[in-house]
């Protein structure tokens, strides 16, 4: 059980997708604006991102590599990451409807979006237990929405300062990004 909440907190902080691989930061920018398409965004990575990485890591494992088919990974994550996204939709549109309407524009921004398609290839490339893979992508969806939901509060407060005009809009939150990662580098020197 601690080896299951270490990759947890590892993968939420030390290894962030975002701040360390800078995974992801197309739709962070883009629903970072209000607090509702943002909050929606995150719950909507939560429920998809677990589900990948342990499927990825299921199919990559138990099909790909035993037939020697590894040059089929990048498609067949690609498909999975449509097909479990989508799924996600539809499950949700027949039994949470309310949820559904809140979280249905978001879908396309979800297939396309790099993180879950980084997630899925880096869970495979780390030769994870599905049961592993499951909690990596579930730090890595908390880690996600951490920093989603940082940049969307960091976003209210810069929008009433007194910002240089060339830093105004998208360069001050890539810079905030850049300031934030740098802060995020000092977990790298935690051990066990």
């Amino acid at each position: 059980m601690g080896e299951l909440f270490l990759i947890l907190i590892s993968t939420c902080l030390v290894n962030n997708l975002v701040l360390d691989f800078m995974l992801g930061v197309d739709p962070i920018i883009a629903v970072s604006k209000k607090h509702s398409p943002a909050f929606d965004m995150c719950i909507l990575v939560i429920i998809t991102m677990p589900f990948v990485a342990a499927v990825s890591n299921l199919i990559n494992n138990s099909l790909l590599v035993p037939f020697g088919l590894d040059y089929l990974q990048l498609i067949t994550t690609v498909l999975l990451v449509s097909i479990i996204t989508l799924s996600t939709g539809i499950i949700s549109k027949f039994y949470f409807p309310a949820l559904h309407n809140r979280i249905g524009v978001l879908i396309p921004l979800v297939i396309v979006n790099c993180t879950v398609l980084g997630l899925a290839l880096l869970a495979t490339r780390h030769e994870l237990s599905m049961v592993d893979a499951l909690f990596y992508g579930l730090g890595s969806a908390l880690g996600f929405s951490f920093v989603l939901m940082a940049i969307n509060s960091i976003r209210d407060k810069v929008s009433v300062s007194d910002v240089p005009f060339p830093f105004r809009g998208v360069a001050i939150l890539l810079i905030t990004l850049g300031l934030i990662s740098m802060a995020f580098m000092g977990f790298n020197g935690i051990t066990q």
